[in-house]
């Protein structure tokens, strides 16, 4: 079999299976598939070689560590969750907010349709509910999970 053969998928698995193998993580069914897909690709075999090669020079490096850099990034690490905390905090109140203004909105939308005649009624809806939840919803919008379909917009 050639590597033209080899669909696409094939060696994204076999390059899955090449990296579980050196971390010492692979299943014996995975080096097993792992070693016969690379008695079929010489594409993958390179890619083996090559990253075996890799990690030989990474073991050769003498690379010195400042000591208290491994303070310096956990203190880091510490702020930037203190910080996702507050905005997360921040975040359910404005969302709270909203929906408490959005409650309001509705409810005198609600009294200002039943208590007035049916022309001032199209310019409530018109006026008033529609530019309060537009507001609202642009006020959301950054806020809101990102939707599976617009992640992957983002990773294409």
């Amino acid at each position: 079999m050639n590597n033209i053969d080899v669909p696409r998928d094939a060696h994204e698995k076999a390059r899955s299976w090449i990296d579980r193998r050196l971390a010492a993580e692979a299943t014996d069914e995975e080096n097993r598939l792992l070693d016969e897909h690379l008695a079929a690709c010489a594409a993958c075999r390179r890619s083996l070689e090559r990253t075996q090669r890799a990690l030989r020079g990474l073991g050769e490096l003498a690379v010195e560590i400042d000591p208290g850099l491994t303070a310096r990034v956990q203190a880091a690490i510490a702020r930037r969750a203190r910080d996702l905390e507050r905005q997360h905090a921040d975040r359910r109140t404005r969302i709270l907010g909203f929906a408490v203004a959005l409650l309001m909105t509705a409810a005198g939308s609600l009294a200002v349709w039943a208590l007035t005649p049916r022309t001032w009624t199209a310019g409530v809806v018109i006026f008033w509910m529609l530019p309060s939840l537009c507001a609202a919803l642009a006020l959301l919008a950054p806020h809101l999970p990102v939707s599976p379909l617009r992640k992957r917009e983002s990773a294409s």
